[in-house]
């Protein structure tokens, strides 16, 4: 028994006028047609789901390179505070130590 778009077809095609061979060609040509355009919209919903993936992975990588520079300004926030606060324990250093140096001169 033929399926519904084989029986669809035959009827087309009996319809204008095709009888045998010349009908089951037909059927054939119509149905390798449709194949093929199966497999056309198959490809393109692969590419779209290939496509999504690709956007995906680089919204990730913008993230993760986000997050990146996050961690890489904070830590030089702290740098820079850890230098500041060196700086102003090196100058206390050096009041003390000429403050001592006063006294052995006294």
């Amino acid at each position: 028994m033929l399926s519904t778009s084989a029986q669809q077809l035959k009827e087309v095609g009996a319809s204008m006028g095709l009888e045998g061979a010349d009908l089951c060609n037909f059927i054939r040509k119509q149905q390798k047609i449709k194949r093929k355009e199966e497999d056309k919209r198959e490809t393109d919903e692969e590419r779209k789901m290939s496509e999504k993936q690709l956007k995906r992975k680089k919204r990730a990588k913008k993230e993760k390179e986000e997050q990146r520079k996050e961690k890489e300004k904070t830590f030089m926030g702290e740098e820079a505070e850890k230098k500041a606060s060196y700086s102003k324990l090196k100058k206390k250093l050096k009041i003390n130590k000429g403050n001592t140096n006063l006294r052995k001169l006294n």
